[in-house]
């Protein structure tokens, strides 16, 4: 039977595989680089090409961060801690780097390829997903201490 244990046990391992593409993905750019892959993708603008592996390396840096505080989130909800400010401060930063990843792509949009157009909106979106969904979390947190204190 499916349960609230099982979902969060399956979130948190979901998220550790995601941890371990990004070291696979950043392990294995510099092949693609020295293969030429990079040149026979369309869409990139004359001359960026050397620009997708740092474009790539820098949005690995924000996933592995987002990944990291994801896992801590999903930790504390495991213990059963879930309406605390430290889940807060964890969403928190899990919508600024979507904000970050949404800018880092809509730079790279407009200088080397429209394709990132399309995940900096994605980012955005999700970040502002999230911005609420932590406000939320803040009003519960509030309430809580406050019905916390109350005789």
């Amino acid at each position: 039977m499916w349960t609230k244990k099982h979902s969060v046990i399956l979130s948190i391992t979901v998220t550790r595989i995601c941890m371990a593409l990004c070291v696979a993905v950043a392990v294995y750019i510099p092949f693609l680089v020295a293969g030429g892959f990079f040149y026979f993708i369309g869409g990139i603008k004359a001359g960026m090409v050397p620009a997708v592996p740092v474009v790539i390396y820098a949005s690995l840096v924000l996933a592995a961060f987002l990944l990291i505080t994801l896992d801590r989130l999903l930790r504390n909800i495991r213990k059963g801690d879930v309406f605390i400010f430290g889940n807060v401060k964890a969403l928190r930063m899990i919508s600024w780097t979507c904000f970050a990843v949404a800018i880092l792509m809509l730079v790279s949009g407009i200088v080397v390829s429209l394709p990132f157009l399309a995940i900096s909106i994605a980012a955005g979106f999700f970040g502002l997903i999230i911005r609420v969904v932590k406000n939320v979390i803040a009003a519960a947190v509030e309430l809580k201490n406050e019905n916390d204190y109350t005789i």
